[in-house]
C-alpha cells in the first residue's frame, strides 16, 4: 500500500479505488457500473471471486453493492421510489437461488442515527421488511 500506509475503509468501493489508484491490478475481483442517467442513479458492483482478491481488497470474498443517488436529499417521492426499486431490484438478484442452496444476504445502513446528516443508512436499514421469504 502507498509508501508503507494502510488505507483504512469499511467501504469496498473505496478500497478498489486505492487500489486502482497504486496501478496494481485485482485478480479475482470482478467490477461492474451500472449507469441510469434519467433517474441519476449510479451502481457499483463489486464481486470478490477469490481469496486472493479478498488479500487485496481487505475484504471477504462476497459481492457489494453501492447505489450512488445524489438527489436523494430533494423531496421527489416519486425519485425516492426509482431508488427503492432500485435497491430492491439488487437485493433481488443476490437472493435468487442456484438449485437448492439457499443464498442470504447481510444489508448494513452505515451511519450515526442520532446525527442527522449521517443517519440515511440506518433509517433505510430499520424501514425494511426482513422475513425469511422473499417478497415480490
Amino acid at each position: 500500500m502507498m509508501s508503507g500506509l494502510q488505507i483504512r475503509t469499511d467501504l469496498v468501493l473505496e478500497a478498489k479505488e486505492n487500489c486502482e489508484a497504486e496501478h496494481e491490478p485485482i485478480r479475482g475481483v470482478k467490477v461492474e457500473e451500472q449507469e441510469n442517467r434519467e433517474a441519476e442513479i449510479y451502481t457499483t458492483i463489486v464481486t470478490i471471486e477469490t481469496e486472493n482478491g479478498a488479500r487485496a481488497m481487505g475484504k471477504p470474498v462476497g459481492t457489494y453493492i453501492t447505489l450512488e443517488a445524489p438527489n436523494m436529499s430533494s423531496p421527489d417521492e416519486d425519485y425516492h421510489a426509482e431508488i427503492a426499486e432500485a435497491l430492491a431490484g439488487h437485493i433481488r438478484a443476490l437472493m435468487r437461488t442456484e438449485g437448492d442452496k439457499r443464498k442470504s444476504v447481510l444489508v448494513v445502513g452505515l451511519g450515526n442515527r442520532e446525527v442527522t446528516p449521517d443517519a440515511l443508512g440506518p433509517e433505510v436499514v430499520g424501514n425494511l421488511r426482513i422475513t425469511r421469504h422473499m417478497i415480490r
